[in-house]
């Protein structure tokens, strides 16, 4: 669905590649070799992700109803 708009497809991979920049950032400048710091990082990213997703999900499909 969302590869159908280009705006929103090119938006949805703008901030999920931000996300997952950020995510990695945060990895590398604050990891202090605690076993449960990557999870406290990468759970909250990927659900991020996946809010993202549905979003401009949701964002093309309300605009494919319009145009119908």
């Amino acid at each position: 669905m969302i590869s159908l708009y280009k705006k929103y497809h090119i938006a949805y991979w703008c901030v999920g590649i931000a996300l997952i920049i950020g995510m990695l950032t945060v990895m590398i400048l604050f990891w202090r070799n605690d076993w449960y710091f990557p999870f406290l990082v990468v759970i909250p990213a990927l659900l991020l992700v996946v809010v993202d997703a549905k979003f401009f999900t949701r964002l093309a499909s309300k605009s494919s109803r319009k145009k119908s």
